[in-house]
């Protein structure tokens, strides 16, 4: 239908039929997505609607489509905001494996060497098949949806911008556009020093070791209320981890945990009799305390011979062997 011969009823009509289609697209795309990108460890904010009528309906008659519904992409639109700029990256892989990529456009890569403006990654995406409920199968396989892909940092500047810019009841001096522009720089600025201070972490010989006190520390809190000493974590915890022959970022899954909920029972025991003894061992209260307790019955001897008795008086540990036997 050409926007010259349709006036602003008929365009509502047509689209205001179709929206709950695009509205299902945009929801069922979204947790798609989100369900996706946390299988491979990422936990975005994932947001989604269809356009509204009224949006709908200017942008056809204002940009002059010859056939605004098939030429306006964005009907059914997900916002994925990741934390990193590498893991824009990943939304596109992800994405490639729910849908059909019909275009992609990295706004940057659009820019010359001396612009600023809006960044972030747009996808506009068929979804396959397996991602839509069966009752929606005939009515959503055949439309698209647009998927925009941006930095905590990005999308910052790119609400506030459209809000300011887009959004002005009236045409604003170039002075204050260009200030709001200017901005964009600082969000290039502070994606890219989080990329070099993230790879600066990530190449710490003990980073990937060190990132199990995570899940211990969320552990160690349903028995002991005490503070840890991270910097005594650091030296215990490396050492000890690369005793077990998995991957350090499956140990908790895999090991740790089944432990954990297998000797529940004692451990609220041990840390209930310990509670209000501050002359007690300092490591049991660690969260690095629940790996040695697995290492003293997987395999104590490794674990003495591991032991950092440099840094760490194996008196120490000695004592946790002790009173984990006793508890046992």
């Amino acid at each position: 239908m050409s926007v010259a011969a349709a006036d602003f009823e008929q365009l509502s009509d047509l689209y205001a039929a179709e929206r709950p289609n695009y509205e299902s697209l945009a929801g069922q795309l979204a947790g798609a997505l989100e369900e996706g990108l946390q299988a491979r460890g990422l936990q975005p904010v994932v947001l989604w609607r269809a356009k509204t009528v009224q949006s709908f309906v200017k942008k056809a008659l204002r940009n002059g489509y010859a056939d605004p519904m098939a030429e306006i992409g964005d009907k059914a639109g997900v916002r994925v905001i990741v934390d990193f700029e590498a893991d824009i990256e990943v939304v596109r892989e992800v994405a490639q494996e729910l849908c059909t990529i019909l275009a992609s456009e990295a706004k940057r890569d659009a820019m010359a060497y001396n612009e600023l403006g809006y960044l972030g990654l747009h996808l506009q995406v068929r979804p396959c098949g397996e991602i839509i409920a069966a009752a929606d199968h005939d009515d959503l396989l055949s439309l698209s949806a647009e998927i925009q892909v941006h930095t905590r940092a990005q999308s910052a500047w790119a609400v506030v911008s459209h809000e300011l810019l887009y959004k002005a009841p009236h045409e604003l001096s170039a002075e204050i556009k260009r200030g709001v522009t200017r901005l964009v720089a600082l969000v290039e600025l502070f994606d890219a020093e989080i990329a070099r201070f993230r790879a600066a972490i990530d190449a710490d010989p003990d980073h990937q070791e060190l990132a199990l006190l995570a899940p211990l520390d969320d552990e160690i809190v349903r028995f002991t209320a005490r503070r840890p000493d991270l910097a005594l974590s650091a030296i215990v915890v490396p050492p000890l981890t690369r005793l077990y022959s998995v991957e350090p970022e499956r140990l908790y899954a895999d090991i740790l945990e089944p432990f954990i909920r297998s000797r529940e029972h004692e451990l609220k025991a041990l840390f209930n009799a310990y509670r209000d003894d501050h002359r007690a061992n300092p490591l049991l209260f660690q969260p690095e305390a629940l790996l040695i307790f697995d290492l003293l019955e997987r395999d104590p001897d490794r674990l003495r011979e591991a032991w950092p008795a440099d840094r760490i008086p194996l008196e120490l540990l000695e004592s946790l062997e002790t009173i984990w036997g006793a508890e046992l």
